[in-house]
């Protein structure tokens, strides 16, 4: 039997990754949120998901994002 770290069954886990291309790269910020203390600009992904970028985290650049629907 194998297993995910996810435990969906695939075998793939997620892994980190930059992005460094211009192709479905997010759009202009469309607001900001504050969390406990921490700053994000939130920007539509070309995906039609949803870029968070950590704007008072300690890397410049870092953030993460969420896919859209299917």
């Amino acid at each position: 039997m194998h297993s995910s770290p996810s435990g969906d069954g695939n075998g793939l886990p997620a892994v980190p990754a930059a992005y460094r291309g211009t192709e479905g790269s997010p759009g202009p910020v469309l607001f900001t949120l504050d969390v406990d203390g921490e700053r994000f600009a939130i920007r539509r992904a070309g995906d039609g998901g949803t870029a968070y970028d950590w704007l008072s985290g300690p890397n410049e650049g870092y953030g993460f994002g969420s896919s859209g629907t299917p």
